[in-house]
């Protein structure tokens, strides 16, 4: 993910480093280029303590102090302090990640708070909506197959959502609140795996 403080550096998910148990270190790293050299920094905080690991991450556009993060099993994570702290949705059990490709998480470049995030959607909803910075989400999924959703791009107005996924191309119309399906007889029949807007 980038960092929109610096242009010469970017957030990484992965592992972490000094871990006793290397199955239950899921941290991000902040890399930094200075002309010469990669330097890189863990910061604070475990995402993978439940045996997770951190598969998505994004940040606010409108106000960058808020990040957001999803794990492989479904927990989220939102931050206002720029990802120095980290809160949990609680009581909420969202999409897992696909096990070699992680799931998505869309932030609104309109509307402070709202975002959407994306995954597996075999045996629950693969597709969800917060409107306060993913302290509660709601399911958005009428009209959507059980399917791996693997991601998610919207228009600039914010209308449309388009989704790649496993059962084909898709589109969530906002003010209709539901998915419609974007293949024809002459469509490719196939996993997609990508989208971009």
């Amino acid at each position: 993910m980038a960092n929109p403080y610096y242009p010469n550096s970017v957030y990484v998910a992965a592992g972490g480093i000094g871990c006793a148990n290397t199955s239950k270190c899921s941290y991000i790293f902040r890399l930094i280029f200075d002309s010469t050299k990669i330097t890189h920094t863990q910061m604070d905080f475990n995402f993978g303590w439940d045996g997770s690991r951190l598969s998505a991450m994004a940040y606010s556009e409108i106000n960058t102090d808020y990040i957001y993060c999803l794990t492989s099993k479904g927990r989220f994570y939102y931050s206002s302090t720029k990802g120095e702290t980290f809160d949990s949705t609680e009581n909420f059990k969202g999409p897992d990640a696909h096990y070699f490709y992680g799931s998505s998480i869309l932030p609104s470049k309109k509307k402070l708070g709202r975002l959407y995030i994306a995954g597996s959607g075999y045996s629950n909803c693969g597709f969800w909506l917060s409107d306060d910075h993913g302290m509660t989400f709601s399911k958005a999924d009428s009209g959507l197959p059980a399917t791996l959703i693997h991601k998610i791009a919207m228009s600039e107005d914010e209308n449309y959502i388009f989704a790649a996924t496993e059962a084909g191309p898709f589109v969530y119309v906002v003010p209709q609140k539901r998915w419609f399906i974007m293949s024809n007889a002459v469509s490719p029949d196939q996993n997609f795996w990508s989208v971009e807007y």
